[in-house]
C-alpha cells in the first residue's frame, strides 16, 4: 500500500522509524502511547522526498506540499490513520494500521512479538 501510493504521489518515502522495542528509547522520537503499533511492528514514521523538496513533520502538517498531501490523503482513503489527525499531540510523520484499536488482539500480538526480540 505504501508503496504503491508513494509511486502514484510521486514520492520517495524514507522510514525513520518503524518496530520499537518497549522500554528501549528511540533517539529523536516521542513517547510511545502505552498501546503503540510500533511496539508490534504496525506503524511506520516517515519522511519524504518529493519533486517540491524534502517534507518532514512541519511539511507533511501544513499540506502545503502537493505530492505529501497526496500521500497522506491517499493512504487515509484505503484505510491507514495519519498521526496529523489526532489532536492535541499531533504526529505528522505517524501512519499506522489502528491495530490498538482491538486491545486484546493488539496484547496478544505484543506478546508474541516482543519476546520473540527479548535479545535486541
Amino acid at each position: 500500500k505504501v508503496h504503491r501510493t508513494a509511486v502514484i504521489c510521486n514520492v520517495v518515502v524514507h522510514v525513520t522509524h518503524s518496530f520499537r522495542k518497549k522500554g528501549r528509547r528511540t533517539a529523536n522520537t516521542t513517547t510511545p502511547a502505552r498501546y503503540s503499533n510500533h511496539f508490534i511492528g504496525h506503524a511506520i514514521d516517515v519522511n519524504l522526498a518529493t519533486p517540491n523538496g524534502w517534507c518532514a513533520a512541519l511539511c507533511l502538517f501544513d499540506h502545503r506540499n502537493p505530492h505529501a498531501k497526496c500521500f497522506i490523503n491517499t493512504l487515509k482513503s484505503i484505510g491507514l490513520r495519519w498521526g496529523g489527525d489526532w489532536r492535541p499531540k499531533a504526529d505528522p510523520v505517524h501512519f499506522d494500521d489502528n491495530y490498538n484499536s482491538n486491545r486484546t488482539m493488539w496484547k496478544a500480538k505484543f506478546r508474541v512479538v516482543q519476546d520473540a526480540c527479548e535479545d535486541l
